[in-house]
């Protein structure tokens, strides 16, 4: 459990395309399915021959989905709602970080160094220069931001003097 300003590490696995449906469970316990790329919804019946759920699209398309595939469907729709958006792409910009350090070895993936400290050292010094790289990346364009807002402030005070006078 992470602390309240800290973010939340959010592990699971959630590759692939994003989920085209909103699926929710109606008072009387049937499943409904909105469908988020047409925004229609979308009518949904069970199929006892092929013991599956049957979301029917309006232009009579079909989605199958058996009764487990719906309950990881729903658990995956509630744990992405339950996630701030500042913290979606924690686990991706780790990986990345992780790639970046090794995506540059030598033949047949294997490190110039002989030796665990000397590797270690390898190592740390790779993910400094990418964390020292990204961070860099990012204060040269908070700068450039902040100085083209400068400019333009500058230029309407500018403006606004001449007409003073």
């Amino acid at each position: 459990m992470a602390l309240e300003h800290m973010p939340h590490w959010n592990m699971a696995k959630h590759k692939g395309v994003k989920l085209r449906y909103r699926l929710r469970c109606d008072t009387h316990g049937n499943l409904q399915a909105y469908c988020k790329d047409t925004e229609v919804d979308c009518e949904v019946h069970f199929s006892t021959k092929s013991d599956k759920y049957v979301i029917t699209h309006k232009d009579k398309t079909k989605r199958y989905l058996s009764q487990k595939e719906v309950d990881n469907y729903l658990r995956i729709q509630k744990h992405l709602a339950s996630q701030q958006p500042e913290d979606i792409n924690i686990r991706p910009n780790v990986e990345s970080t992780i790639h970046q350090v090794f995506h540059r070895l030598l033949k047949r993936n294997k490190m110039k160094y002989r030796g665990q400290y000397k590797c270690k050292m390898y190592c740390i010094s790779r993910a400094y220069w990418s964390n020292f790289r990204r961070i860099l990346k990012n204060e040269v364009e908070q700068t450039i931001y902040v100085l083209f807002e400068v400019f333009i402030w500058l230029k309407n005070t500018n403006k606004a003097l001449k007409l003073r006078f």
